[in-house]
């Protein structure tokens, strides 16, 4: 009897330690099905799924977007566990009730790199606006941190404004452009104002009409040295010639100034980096207020010289009176010079003058007195450095009664008309005249800082000097007929060939082809027509073929040539 209950109980224990082994068994398997399903769904990108085990079954739980999401997930599970095993909870939503992503990309260019990072609609999109990116910025390495949202449709306009977003990218150093459905914004830093406004007319003319644009482009302050400011009271009226600050404040100030001493016009204050003292403002106005209370006369301020010129018609006790107190008033970091020239008389003196002109074929001639040999050899060096790869014509001559300093004032100017497109400077012992045309907008400035620094404080020059904006390379941008036409002259000059039954583009065609390329990115946006063409030997069907071929064998070298 003992015996049998002792067998009972060996047999009951052996088979709690069969269930027992089970159990384990299943757990394991329950862990590990739910471990390797979880990493393959996130790995197929279906991250929204739920898993978990009903023991040896693998129970699937989401709101998903269609059917055919459905089915990417259970052939994911299926590839894992045994299909038998899996439990299909998959919820598909209403179409009208699902929330659509935000599709959106950035792209970040700084330096000689490229970031690009958001949500785009699907593979296929990330891989064609990768290879985009990367034609467009040749050279540059791209970064790709994008993500592909499959199974949703891309929203409205999100195609031309990805197409003027990669296209901004190609145009820009330093930029960050957020591209969303039928909107793009761009924030640049351009290194130069010539830069701004070469960016900002490029990327206004070539902007979607549908798409909204937001363009921020900044430049960073340019470093001025030295300081100028120049200003003329007399008889034709208050000129401003040059005026420079180095904050906003600055410049309110000054102009204040100037409108009190009777300017009508606004005055354009550059704002810089390079002044000599954070008061700099205060002593412009303050020397401003001077020249207007002396009636009249030149103000020059370069660094911290300030050269007052007053008017001859000055009274010598206004004079003393008025720069006694500008000498108090200016901040202790600034010299005065002050100059009150001897009234008008009746004598005329012979006045000895150097001459030289600036024709718009860079042909200059120099025409005057010199001090010698040596001086005469120095000046048309000095010309042939300033003027490069234009002619030099001298007419100079010795002459033994010259002023001290003769052969740094004529090199003064004509470092200043070096400025010019054309022109001419007269440099004579009281003055440096300098007049002619300029192709910048802020050539005055620059003048008047050279002629400042070259001939120093209390001395005399005048600029008349004319913008003309048909000279601007800035504004030759072309218009689509110009455009045209540029491109149709090229192509009868050097018509488009390829290879014999080939849709290999010749040498020669090769450079016509980058040639066009030059005159596109020069233009406005225009639309243009490829076609290719054979000759009439060979199957029909094998010549379309050819053609169409050519025609592609075209665009890819416009492409390659960064036109998009």
């Amino acid at each position: 009897m003992t015996i049998r209950w002792v067998k009972l109980g060996v047999l009951c224990l052996g088979a709690l330690v069969a269930y027992g082994a089970a159990l384990q068994v299943v757990r394991a398997v329950e862990v590990w099905s739910i471990r390797a399903l979880d990493e393959a769904l996130l790995m197929a990108g279906h991250d929204r799924v739920d898993v978990f085990a009903d023991g040896l079954q693998v129970v699937l739980t989401a709101d998903i977007a269609s059917e055919v999401e459905r089915f990417e997930i259970l052939t994911v599970a299926a590839s894992v566990v045994d299909f038998a095993r899996v439990v299909d909870n998959l919820s598909v939503l209403d179409s009208a009730t699902l929330p659509l992503p935000q599709f959106s990309l950035e792209i970040l260019r700084k330096d000689n790199s490229v970031s690009l990072v958001g949500l785009v609609p699907s593979l296929e999109d990330r891989e064609s606006i990768l290879a985009r990116v990367k034609r467009n910025v040749k050279g540059l390495s791209v970064t790709d941190l994008l993500e592909a949202g499959n199974n949703y449709p891309a929203p409205q306009d999100w195609a031309v404004a990805l197409n003027f977003g990669v296209r901004a990218a190609g145009w820009l150093d330093m930029a960050q452009i957020s591209v969303g459905a039928g909107s793009v914004v761009i924030e640049a830093v351009a290194e130069s104002d010539a830069q701004k406004i070469e960016w900002e007319r490029r990327l206004l003319s070539n902007r979607p009409a549908d798409i909204a644009t937001r363009i921020s482009i900044s430049s960073p302050p340019p470093v001025i040295k030295p300081f100028t400011f120049r200003f003329i009271l007399d008889q034709e009226g208050p000129r401003l010639e040059s005026c420079t600050a180095d904050t906003h404040a600055a410049a309110e100030k000054i102009r204040a100034a100037a409108f009190a001493a009777g300017l009508r016009a606004s005055p354009r204050c550059r704002i810089a980096l390079g002044a000599p003292t954070t008061s700099w403002g205060d002593a412009v106005a303050v020397a401003i207020a001077a020249l207007d209370d002396v009636g009249g006369g030149v103000l020059n301020v370069s660094g911290g010289d300030v050269t007052l010129i007053a008017a001859n018609t000055t009274s010598a006790q206004v004079f003393d009176r008025v720069i006694g107190k500008l000498q108090t008033d200016l901040p202790p970091v600034f010299s005065l010079s002050a100059v009150l020239p001897p009234p008008d008389t009746q004598e005329e003196q012979e006045q000895i003058e150097f001459l030289a002109t600036l024709s718009p074929e860079k042909s200059v001639r120099l025409r005057g007195p010199v001090h010698d040999a040596l001086s005469k050899e120095l000046l048309v060096n000095f010309a042939r450095a300033q003027f490069t790869g234009g002619t030099i014509y001298s007419a100079a001559s010795p002459s033994s009664s010259l002023p001290s300093g003769w052969t740094t004032r004529i090199m003064a100017g004509l470092e200043a008309l070096g400025e010019l497109h054309s022109g001419a400077v007269s440099i004579t012992s009281e003055t440096v005249n300098l007049r002619g045309i300029t192709a910048a907008q802020d050539t005055r400035e620059r003048v008047v800082q050279i002629l400042s620094e070259r001939l120093g404080t209390g001395q005399m020059f005048s600029i008349d000097v004319s913008y003309d904006a048909s000279l601007d390379p800035l504004n030759a941008i072309l218009d689509p007929a110009e455009c045209l036409h540029e491109i149709v002259l090229l192509t009868q000059a050097q018509k488009i060939t390829f290879e014999p039954g080939s849709s290999n583009l010749d040498a020669s065609s090769l450079k016509t082809v980058r040639a066009i390329a030059d005159v596109i990115d020069g233009c406005h946006p225009l639309s243009i027509e490829i076609a290719g063409h054979t000759d009439s030997q060979g199957r029909e069907q094998m010549n379309m073929a050819l053609s169409k071929e050519r025609a592609n064998s075209v665009l890819n070298a416009l492409l390659a040539a960064r036109v998009v």
